[in-house]
């Protein structure tokens, strides 16, 4: 009776693995659509309900690509960081960033120091002078000779 049963479950066993032959699946697929992404074509999934067995047909069209918002700042540029700016996607959430440039370094108190990070711009000297006020000591140093000579 043990080998009666053990032949029987053993006959089972292979049947259900279709390993014996002629055992093939009637194969009843299911169909399931995924529509398409930011990043991959739509597809239909095709899954056997008997044996699990599945193969995949793809759209034609392409995918839809992302739909980036507006950017918005992540962080602000200061005269000494570049800034970061992002970007996401209203679909699939993904973000795209990018830099701001640098602010330059501003002196609104004239002290010779940047008001946002203490750099220290260029002083001038005091006994040198600009092109310009050389250019008009200058001329008014000629023109005190001409007139020194026609008085």
């Amino acid at each position: 009776m043990k080998k009666i049963l053990s032949v029987f479950l053993s006959v089972l066993l292979f049947a259900s693995f279709g390993i014996l032959a002629g055992a093939e699946c009637a194969h009843e697929y299911e169909a399931t659509y995924y529509p398409p992404t930011c990043t991959s074509k739509g597809y239909t999934k095709h899954v056997c309900a008997l044996c699990g067995e599945h193969y995949e047909t793809f759209d034609s069209a392409p995918a839809n690509g992302h739909s980036y918002g507006e950017w918005e700042i992540h962080s602000e540029p200061t005269c000494t960081q570049l800034g970061i700016k992002k970007q996401t996607c209203s679909v699939c959430g993904n973000f795209t960033t990018d830099t701001i440039p640098m602010c330059a370094h501003a002196d609104a108190d004239d002290d010779y120091l940047c008001d946002a990070c203490g750099f220290e711009f260029e002083q001038p000297d005091e006994g040198e002078l600009s092109p310009y006020e050389w250019l008009k000591l200058l001329f008014a140093n000629i023109l005190a000779w001409f007139r020194s000579l026609f008085a």
